[in-house]
């Protein structure tokens, strides 16, 4: 039988965001956008898992996949996932390009995934082994003072943690500390006829992008009727369209790139489409807001997600 492995895509070299423009250039070209950017880590980490190419090098080796021991419990509260889907963030691409200060070179990127539970430390309660779990792309402990307002991101002990200051989700296993915070339980298909046709791969959005775009209506105090207007419609710009009219709202998306915009359109996620690009001036689109508006003459909300 053939011994399991951990391959992970590591960032082996951060750019320094004082350097020479062209050099952060280099490693991802200024006029490429994010999508080309995560097709590219998408590529790697196919030809090195599914073809067999391990140790792929691309952009001038500051990502590779490497092997890596599969981890093991460090802590009570630990838990560690076998990673049956995964997915690619802009942030991933921030941190080759040396945007994010707190981030450490030699880690496996990645803070997204759902898998199944293979281990846990003698402190967690929430969940068992065997258990299908959604990752949440912020490591918390839910008791510090900044988790019990809600702003999980600046727990005192968590944070951004997986995929940026310890190994993430684009490998085959993870660890993930504090887990019966950091986890979401995926509900058994099996024991629940209401999912009885979903797999882990339907719930990979709810760690990051589906809870971002929820977050953003909550800050906002969204309620039913509210105008809100969504700059970009990108994957997180369409989960927080979908978040808002869970609530009710009116949506104005926003984005200069049509192929996004009409994608939001075809999914019928907004009340109203706007290409700035489209606009001869300013002074023309303010016009076209201030016809959506009436006499309220401005948004309830206003949500970047650009």
């Amino acid at each position: 039988m053939r011994e399991a492995k951990n391959l992970g895509i590591i960032v082996i070299a951060i750019c320094d965001t004082n350097c020479d423009p062209s050099v952060i250039d280099y490693v991802i070209p200024a006029n490429d956008d994010a999508v080309r950017s995560v097709k590219l880590l998408c590529r790697t980490v196919a030809n090195a898992i599914i073809e067999g190419h391990e140790g792929e090098v691309v952009d001038d080796e500051k990502i590779e996949v490497r092997e890596f021991p599969i981890p093991d419990i460090e802590e009570d509260t630990d838990a560690i996932v076998e990673i049956n889907y995964a997915s690619i963030c802009t942030s991933d691409i921030h941190i080759v390009k040396g945007k994010v200060p707190r981030a450490k070179k030699g880690i496996i990127l990645g803070h997204e995934g759902v898998g199944k539970i293979t281990k846990i430390g003698n402190g967690i309660k929430k969940f068992k082994i065997g258990d299908h779990v959604s990752i949440n792309c912020i490591t918390f402990c839910n008791e510090c003072y900044f988790c019990k307002k809600g702003y999980i991101n600046n727990c005192t002990k968590g944070g951004w943690e997986v995929g940026c200051r310890i190994n993430g989700t684009l490998a085959k296993y993870v660890r993930i500390p504090m887990a019966d915070a950091s986890l979401n339980l995926i509900p058994d298909p099996d024991n629940d006829n209401k999912y009885s046709d979903l797999d882990d791969k339907d719930f990979l959005l709810v760690g990051d992008a589906l809870s971002s775009g929820y977050f953003g209506m909550e800050l906002g105090n969204v309620k039913s009727g509210d105008l809100v207007g969504v700059i970009g419609c990108g994957p997180v710009g369409l989960c927080t369209l979908i978040c808002g009219k869970l609530k009710g709202a009116k949506l104005i998306a926003f984005d200069i790139n049509n192929k996004c915009l009409n994608y939001a359109k075809r999914c019928g996620l907004a009340n109203h489409y706007i290409n700035p690009k489209d606009f001869k001036s300013e002074e023309d689109m303010m016009k076209k807001i201030g016809e959506i508006c009436g006499e309220q003459k401005g948004f309830d909300c206003t949500i970047d997600v650009a």
